[in-house]
């Protein structure tokens, strides 16, 4: 199993509540599945984190 999915994120878990409801759903059966992202995965790992790294300190990127 590989721990680090270069050029990957987590897919969306939280459902927000449908009109008239007032709960949010959680979707724990995909907790741990991500999902490629074509515009990262033409990026080399080591380049990726110095891009994202960069992008961490100049307040462009939102942490989650």
């Amino acid at each position: 199993m590989q721990e680090i999915h270069y050029g990957h994120t987590f897919v969306p878990i939280i459902l927000p509540a449908k009109e008239g409801e007032t709960h949010h759903s959680v979707d724990i059966a995909r907790f741990h599945d991500v999902e490629p992202q074509p515009y990262l995965g033409t990026v080399p790992p080591r380049r990726l984190s110095q891009k994202v790294g960069a992008l961490s300190a100049s307040g462009s990127c939102n942490a989650a």
